[in-house]
């Protein structure tokens, strides 16, 4: 952890993850978590989420990294995507068992389903991504495809550990 002077101070914390360049910035009552939780959208009373594994994913990293975020949290976590939330908790711990989640069914489908076949699966299987469906259509085909993006990524790491 690192910090810069700047009015009152920004702490910079390394967490790669997402990818091993990734940092999140706190800042006052402010954690701007870029994307260690993946992509967040607001929906009414729920939230969706949807991992962002690009393919240099590396499980460790990104599980150690949201243990340091937890030690950090504010009380409103920042987006790089789509805004905010004052619900730091519930949205770490959510992303942290959707992304255990998705690992433990990719790698149990690795080998006998495309990427495509497998985010059919885990619409059905995981409850926050299947949330997919209530977003505008435009959103909805965007995500799905950087969702196969994120299967590939955990696929890859699985072959490779």
């Amino acid at each position: 952890t690192a910090s810069l002077p700047f009015g009152s101070g920004i702490e910079v914390i390394p967490t790669p993850g997402h990818a091993s360049h990734h940092q999140c910035f706190s800042f006052g009552r402010y954690l701007f978590i870029g994307e260690l939780v993946g992509t967040y959208l607001h929906l009414e009373d729920e939230l969706y989420l949807r991992p962002a594994t690009p393919h240099r994913f590396v499980l460790e990293d990104y599980l150690s990294s949201m243990d340091i975020v937890e030690k950090n949290l504010r009380p409103v976590i920042c987006f790089a995507h789509h805004g905010s939330s004052e619900d730091p908790y519930r949205i770490l711990s959510t992303a942290r068992d959707q992304l255990q989640l998705w690992v433990r069914i990719i790698d149990e489908h690795r080998t006998d389903k495309e990427p495509e076949e497998i985010v059919d699966l885990l619409l059905r299987e995981d409850p926050v991504f299947a949330r997919l469906s209530k977003l505008p259509p435009g959103i909805r085909n965007r995500e799905k495809h950087f969702a196969g993006n994120s299967v590939t990524g955990i696929k890859r790491y699985l072959e490779t550990r």
